[in-house]
């Protein structure tokens, strides 16, 4: 059934790019029928976004606003807005990467590129730091992201927890910023403003799901990472959803994105927590936004174009970045609740989110290649809407997109740490080696003769491949 439906789409995209409205419109009807039967609620949700979309494109009717804000001034519902699996991944996957970048810093300025709000994320890492650096710690944190709400008692709570959280650390130092930036121009002029304190500033740069804005926008990327290049950080880490929604082809855009909002859909329709219910319309209103933007629009100012991590390798390394090792500390077959349909693995050195067989999001590292006359040096050592809203739509019925527009507002992993990129040994990870290859010598030794030669030989060979493996 979905196959059939993603060909009639195509159908009707084609149809539209060509003029035919007739034919168009007969398509539709044929995939209202369908959806009808469809017995996946996620699927007919997920196609009637798409022919929304197609409408959209064919009347050139789009949401006024490309960042909408929440629906709802809670500050907790305006922290959790985001996709949990994706707010989750951010976090578990940088988390040790950030803090093995800044071992033995006591002055550390975060920049946070997001369109997520989870302040307990940035008070882990202050514990972490503390207990990295012992006493002495200035802690700086500047977020650059959409504003989600009217209401700013949400940033108020952030300020109050997280102040109150350095105050028990015993901080020298804590300062949190907070700079809107709803636009690709908004996130340039942002990072143009940024300034280095002082030399012995360790500088954190994290893109979550913010950098690919800059896409479209002619020069947006080049001026905004030569300034991040500029402030020489200790790790830039971004993390992106892992697809190719960029092609100039409409067909192929729709062709690729299916597949993975199909994935998206079936996980908040499937996976969402009891507790998270409350968010689940938010989410789907957030996809159904993406896929306007990636069906619908062809304009710089609204696309959500979402590229995948060669792309983005390609870009920084022409752009005068390395990778860096990322270190990842995680159980399997967790992220979040008990979903463990959700894994971790590794993809050319970097951490993959995966759902089933679905690639979704990756993240990666990076560290400007610096000369010495710039005050640093190349060292590669570490390379490495309410769903109502569309519930009674009828394809041929644009009222409802109407009043819409009138709106305001792996394997891999090891017990206690993974180098995700193996190009670079590490002495902890050296150190480890050592400790498992001691422990299968004297386990052998143990075993002696009382024990069938042949089973021993296999129970052997299953610690010596467990080696190689992890």
């Amino acid at each position: 059934m979905a196959t059939l439906l993603l060909n009639k789409l195509l159908d009707s995209a084609k149809a539209i790019e060509d003029g035919d409205l007739n034919l168009a419109e007969s398509v539709f009807k044929e995939i209202k029928c369908l959806n009808d039967a469809n017995t996946s609620t996620a699927a007919r949700k997920l196609v009637r976004f798409y022919v929304e979309a197609l409408i959209r494109r064919l009347y050139k009717l789009y949401p006024r606003n490309p960042t909408p804000l929440a629906p709802s001034t809670d500050s907790y519902y305006i922290r959790c807005w985001r996709f949990l699996p994706f707010v989750w991944f951010a976090e578990k996957s940088s988390h040790h990467s950030i803090l093995d970048a800044v071992v033995g810093k006591k002055k550390v300025h975060v920049i946070n590129f997001s369109n997520m709000e989870f302040n307990m994320l940035i008070r882990d890492l202050m514990r972490d730091l503390v207990k990295q650096v012992g006493s002495g710690l200035s802690f700086q944190v500047t977020n650059i992201r959409p504003k989600l709400s009217n209401n700013e008692e949400y940033l108020q709570e952030m300020d109050r927890v997280l102040a109150a959280e350095a105050k028990t650390l015993r901080l020298t130092d804590f300062k949190l910023d907070h700079v809107f930036a709803n636009t690709a121009a908004g996130i340039v002029e942002a990072t143009l403003n940024l300034k280095r304190t002082s030399e012995d500033e360790a500088i954190v740069v994290k893109w979550e799901f913010e950098l690919h804005k800059l896409i479209l926008v002619p020069g947006a990327l080049e001026k905004v990472l030569s300034k991040l290049k500029e402030l020489r950080p200790e790790i830039m880490v971004i993390v992106e959803q892992e697809a190719n929604h960029n092609s100039p082809d409409i067909l192929d855009r729709l062709a690729q994105s299916f597949p993975y909002y199909s994935s998206v859909f079936d996980s908040v329709e499937k996976d969402t927590p009891e507790h998270d219910l409350e968010n689940k319309i938010s989410w789907e209103m957030d996809f159904r936004r993406q896929i306007t933007n990636v069906v619908a629009r062809e304009d710089i100012q609204h696309a959500e174009r979402h590229e995948t991590q060669a792309w983005w390798r390609d870009q920084l390394r022409g752009l005068g970045f390395h990778p860096v090792r990322q270190w990842f500390n995680h159980v399997r077959g967790f992220l979040f609740s008990d979903s463990t349909q959700y894994t971790i693995e590794g993809k050319n050195g970097c951490p993959l989110l995966r759902r089933y067989t679905v690639p979704l999001a990756i993240t990666s590292a990076w560290k400007p290649e610096l000369a010495q006359s710039d005050g640093g040096s190349d060292n590669k050592e570490n390379v490495g809407s309410p769903e109502s809203m569309v519930l009674g739509l009828e394809f041929n019925n644009l009222s409802i997109i109407k009043n819409e527009c009138e709106e305001e507002g792996d394997p891999t992993i090891m017990r206690e740490g993974n180098v995700w990129s193996p190009e670079v040994p590490h002495p902890v990870f050296a150190c480890m080696l050592f400790i498992r290859l001691l422990f299968v010598y004297n386990l052998y030794r143990f075993l002696g003769r009382s024990i069938n030669r042949i089973l021993k030989s296999l129970i052997f060979l299953s610690y010596i491949k467990s080696l190689i493996i992890y």
